[in-house]
């Protein structure tokens, strides 16, 4: 009978073992990114017009008020001729305050009106960057997401698209 009892045990003991041992499943994030180019110097002839989708891959609807919008919370990585480009303090500064909040005086202090993307919806903004040095520039957005059911985050990346500036185009100026 003892044998019994210590082999249930260690059956047990070894499902939970192999249960403790398999890989957590993580939820995904509520939703994707793309990244395409607009017409380019639309406003400036330097200036590339990058156009951010964000689709809601949730079933709940994603709200958003002005101070989301324009593509501030979005973090642009650039590379130029394959060397990462490093964001200058103020960018840093400004990032800083962004990710604070509404709560700091002049972020967000236009309109608080909601926008709503509802399940499976799209919603598009736009960034640019200004190109004066003739190269090749590659573009990616990461942005943070919460993940479904789940207080931890995640950052979600888009694809990335390359530019390459002719020389003649670097040097145009007003």
């Amino acid at each position: 009978m003892k044998s019994h009892a210590f082999c249930a045990l260690l059956a047990v003991a070894m499902v939970a073992q192999s249960r403790s041992q398999q890989p957590e499943v993580t939820p995904p994030p509520l939703f994707t990114l793309s990244l395409s180019q607009g017409h380019r110097g639309a406003v400036d002839p330097h200036f590339q017009v990058l156009i951010v989708k964000m689709t809601n891959t949730s079933e709940q609807i994603m709200q958003r008020t002005w101070c989301d919008s324009f593509g501030e919370m979005y973090d642009l990585v650039v590379m130029y001729n394959g060397v990462h480009v490093k964001k200058t303090a103020s960018e840093l500064e400004n990032r800083k305050r962004l990710e604070a909040g509404p709560g700091i005086p002049g972020i967000g202090s236009g309109s608080m009106v909601q926008e709503s993307t509802g399940p499976g919806e799209s919603r598009y903004d736009t960034l640019y960057y200004k190109t004066t040095k003739p190269g090749t520039y590659q573009f990616t957005i990461a942005r943070k997401s919460p993940l479904s059911c789940s207080d931890k985050g995640v950052t979600v990346k888009s694809n990335t698209i390359t530019i390459v500036v002719p020389k003649e185009a670097a040097t145009i100026s007003h």
